[in-house]
C-alpha cells in the first residue's frame, strides 16, 4: 500500500481563502517484500541460543496487532487536534480580514476626497498653528486650515436667537467689501471665497504667511471693548472681567510667536502672560516681538508706525462700522535680514454700521496707544537705530518727525492744560523766563483728530547738522521726573474703577481682604496703606504709596527713563531706583564714555541746571502754578550737552509758589552731578 501525502486543507473565508497544510500522516502498511518471514520454532530456539520456546510466534503477532491499535487511536487524536487548531486559524484569520478590509475601506475613501481635493486643484490643507484665539478651541468645531497661499478659516456656530451664524455674518463682510471700492480693502486679506470641506463650510481667505521661512506673528484684539451692541449684561460682565486693562490700553495681546535667529529658536508667548501685561508694561510686551535674541528690530517697529498711521487716517475717513472682538494680525519673517512687515486688520464676526455719525473710538483707540508703545520704545533705541526726543513722555500720544515732537490729544483736559501753558510760556508779547530751557511751540493742529500740539525736538539742539538727510546721530537721554509727589494736590482719593483697571478688577464696594489681594497685585506685598485696613484703595493711596518707594519724597525727583549706548532703564525698570546711591549709579553710567567719565559733559550738565533755576525764579508761571508730572529732558552727544523742561499737562494754578518742591530737585540734581565731578577730578 503507497504511503499517503499531507492533504491540503482549504478554509473558505468570504471572497478569500486561506491554504493550511494539515498532515494527515498515519502509519503506513510495509510492502510484502519488506515484511519479515515467519519464522519456524527450531528458527526462535536457535535465536533463543537453543533453548525451547513455546508460543513465542503467536505471542509476538499479539503484541504487533495491540502496537498498531494503539497507534491508530494516537493517529486519530492527532487528527482531531489538527483540525481544530484548522478551525481556530480560520477564525482569527477572518478577524484579521475583516479589520484589513475596513482598513482599506477607510483608505480609499481618503483617496477619494484626495482625488475630489485635486481635481480642484488643491491640495490637502494642514491645520494652523495659531497662536492666540485662531486655531479651533478644544471639542469646539473643526480648526483653521492652511493649504498653500490660503487659509480656511470654519464658520462660527449661530449663537442662540441671532439668526445667521457668526461665520456667514464674516463671510457677509468680507465679500461686501472685497466687492466694494472701500479703503478698508487694502488693509483686509483677500477674499478667496467659500469652500465646503469635509462636510463643513469655511471661508477661504489670503495666507499672511505665505512664503516666509520663520513667520513672527502678533495677534491683538483691537478696541476697548470686546462685546458688541448685542451683549446681553451677563456677556458684557464677562468680557469686562476677562482683561481689565483693555478699556485703558485700547487692545490685549492676544498671542505672540518669535523666531529668536541668533539663537535659532522659537518663543511663544501663554496665556497667562499676556494677561498679566498692564497698561505700564505694554511697551516692553509689543517690544519681545520685535526682538531676535541680539537685538530689537527697530526698522520693523518704525514700519508699523507707519502703517498704523494708515490705519487711523482710513478708519476716520471711512466711519461705516464699529468693530468689536477685531484684530490686527502683524507678520514678519524672522530668518530674512531685511524683512518687511505685513499688516491686515482680521476677524469681523461682530461689525455694526455706525448710525450715530461718529467713528470707531475703540479701535482708534488702541491704534493710538500701540503707536505711542512703539514710539516711547523707539526714543530709548541704541546708537543704531533711529532716536526721537522723548523717552519718558505719556503714553501713546508723542511721535518725532522732520525736527519735530507731535503730542497728540489723549484726555481733553490735559491737553488743553498743556496747550494753554505753552501758549502763555511763548506769548509772543511778553514770553516767559521759562521760554529759555522749554521746546518752542511750532503750533497747535485744531483742525486734526485727535488735536496736534507740535513742538520743537529737543534734541536737535545736541545734534551735528549734516547734509545727509538720513544720517542719524545716537543722543544719550535721560529723563527725570521732577517734584515731591506724582499727584496734584486736589487728587481725589476714592477708590476709581476707571483709574484701576490698568492694575486689576476694582470694584466699588471691597469685599474684606480684597484691598489686600488688589494691594498685592499692585507692589506685590499685601502690606500698604492704612486705609487698606478699612477695606479703601483710592488712586491718591497708591501714588503716594509709589512716590515714597522712590526718589521723589526724598529728593524732589525720580529717575524716568535713561538710555545711553548700550546702557538703559525703561520706564519699568526705573521703578526699582529707590535710594540716591541707586541713582547716582546710574548717572554715572549716563556720564561714562569711550575716554571714561566725561567732566566736561557733566561741567555742562551742572550750567544747564544754573539756568533752569535761573528761568524759574524769574517765571511768572511757577509763580502762579502748581507744577506735576513735569520733567527735566538730558541730552548729550559728541560732547555736548542740553536740558529742556518738558511736560505740562497736569499743571494747575496755585496761590502757593512752588508747592511741589520742584526748585529743591533742581537742587538735589545738581548736588548730585557735583559729587561726581569732586570724584573723578584729578587732585590740583
Amino acid at each position: 500500500m503507497a504511503a499517503r501525502r499531507p492533504r491540503r486543507a482549504r478554509i473558505q473565508t468570504g471572497q478569500r481563502s486561506i491554504d493550511h497544510l494539515v498532515s494527515t500522516d498515519r502509519p503506513t502498511a510495509r510492502p510484502a517484500s519488506a515484511r519479515p518471514r515467519a519464522r519456524s520454532g527450531a528458527e526462535w530456539s536457535a535465536e533463543r541460543g537453543g533453548g525451547t520456546v513455546r508460543g513465542a510466534p503467536e505471542e509476538r503477532g499479539a503484541e504487533r496487532r495491540s502496537g498498531r491499535r494503539q497507534s491508530r487511536r494516537r493517529s486519530m487524536a492527532s487528527d482531531a487536534a489538527l483540525k481544530a487548531l484548522a478551525v481556530a486559524a480560520g477564525a482569527c484569520a477572518l478577524a484579521y480580514l475583516v479589520k484589513k478590509r475596513r482598513e482599506e475601506a477607510h483608505a480609499a475613501a481618503a483617496a477619494r476626497r484626495e482625488h475630489a481635493d485635486a481635481q480642484a486643484g488643491a491640495s490637502m490643507p494642514a491645520a494652523l498653528d495659531a497662536v492666540g484665539g485662531h486655531g479651533s478651541k478644544k471639542d469646539k468645531g473643526p480648526p483653521i486650515l492652511v493649504r498653500d497661499g490660503a487659509i480656511l478659516k470654519p464658520f462660527q456656530p449661530a449663537q442662540p436667537g441671532k439668526g445667521k451664524s457668526r461665520g456667514e455674518l464674516e463671510a457677509e463682510f468680507y465679500k461686501e467689501v472685497s466687492e466694494s471700492e472701500s479703503p478698508l480693502k487694502a488693509f483686509i486679506p483677500k477674499y478667496l471665497g467659500l469652500e465646503k470641506l469635509h462636510d463643513a463650510m469655511y471661508l477661504k481667505l489670503e495666507n499672511m504667511t505665505y512664503g516666509l521661512e520663520c513667520p513672527c506673528v502678533l495677534d491683538l484684539k483691537m478696541g476697548q471693548q470686546t462685546y458688541d451692541e448685542t451683549a446681553s449684561p451677563e456677556k458684557i460682565a464677562k468680557e469686562k472681567k476677562k482683561y481689565p486693562p483693555q478699556e485703558k490700553i485700547g487692545f490685549r495681546i492676544v498671542g505672540m510667536k518669535v523666531y529668536r535667529r541668533s539663537k535659532d529658536e522659537w518663543w511663544k508667548s501663554s496665556r497667562d502672560w499676556a494677561m498679566s501685561i498692564t497698561e505700564d508694561s505694554m511697551t516692553n510686551a509689543i517690544e519681545k516681538f520685535f526682538d531676535d535674541g541680539q537685538v530689537v528690530r527697530y526698522g520693523l517697529m518704525g514700519q508699523l508706525v507707519e502703517e498704523l498711521d494708515k490705519i487711523e487716517s482710513m478708519l476716520r475717513e471711512t466711519a461705516r462700522w464699529r468693530m468689536y472682538g477685531s484684530s490686527l494680525f502683524v507678520v514678519y519673517d524672522g530668518k530674512a535680514e531685511r524683512p518687511e512687515l505685513r499688516v491686515r486688520m482680521i476677524d469681523f464676526a461682530h461689525v455694526f454700521p455706525i448710525r450715530d455719525g461718529g467713528v470707531d473710538d475703540g479701535y482708534l483707540h488702541g491704534v493710538q496707544f500701540l503707536r505711542g508703545c512703539l514710539n516711547s520704545s523707539l526714543s530709548l533705541a541704541s546708537s543704531h537705530h533711529a532716536a526721537p526726543a522723548q523717552v519718558g513722555g505719556a503714553h501713546g500720544n508723542i511721535s518725532s518727525k522732520g525736527g519735530e515732537i507731535i503730542k497728540r490729544e489723549d484726555k481733553k483736559e490735559q491737553f488743553d492744560v498743556e496747550v494753554d501753558f505753552y501758549r502763555k510760556a511763548w506769548d509772543p508779547s511778553s514770553p516767559d523766563s521759562l521760554s529759555r530751557v522749554m521746546p518752542r511751540l511750532i503750533r497747535v493742529d485744531e483742525s486734526t483728530s485727535p488735536r496736534e500740539l507740535v513742538i520743537s525736538d529737543a534734541t536737535e539742539s545736541v545734534r551735528r547738522k549734516s547734509r545727509d538727510p538720513m544720517a542719524n546721530e545716537a543722543v544719550s537721554i535721560m529723563d527725570v521726573k521732577l517734584g515731591l509727589r506724582s499727584f496734584r494736590s486736589d487728587c481725589p482719593n476714592e477708590p476709581k474703577s476707571e483709574y484701576y483697571n490698568k492694575y486689576a478688577t476694582f470694584e466699588t464696594e471691597l469685599s474684606p481682604g480684597r484691598a489686600e489681594e488688589i494691594w498685592e497685585t499692585l507692589v506685590g506685598d499685601r502690606d500698604g496703606p492704612a486705609s487698606l485696613s478699612d477695606g479703601k484703595l483710592g488712586k491718591r493711596d497708591y501714588l503716594a504709596f509709589r512716590d515714597a518707594t522712590t526718589t521723589s519724597r526724598e529728593l524732589g525727583f525720580r529717575l524716568t527713563a535713561l538710555v545711553h549706548g548700550d546702557y538703559r532703564v525703561s520706564q519699568a525698570d526705573s521703578r526699582s531706583v529707590e535710594t540716591r546711591i541707586q541713582f547716582l549709579e546710574g548717572l554715572e553710567h549716563y556720564l561714562y564714555n569711550e575716554d571714561g567719565f566725561s567732566l566736561d559733559v557733566a561741567e555742562q550738565f551742572v550750567n544747564e541746571l544754573s539756568k533752569v533755576q535761573e528761568a524759574l525764579s524769574e517765571s511768572r508761571l511757577f509763580r502762579r502754578y502748581e507744577l506735576v508730572g513735569t520733567s527735566l529732558l538730558f541730552l548729550h552727544a559728541n560732547g555736548k550737552a542740553a536740558i529742556r523742561f518738558i511736560d505740562f499737562a497736569n499743571s494747575t494754578p496755585s496761590d502757593v509758589a512752588d508747592r511741589n518742591g520742584v526748585l529743591q530737585g533742581v537742587q538735589r540734581l545738581t548736588m548730585a552731578i557735583e559729587e561726581l565731578i569732586m570724584k573723578y577730578r584729578a587732585p590740583q
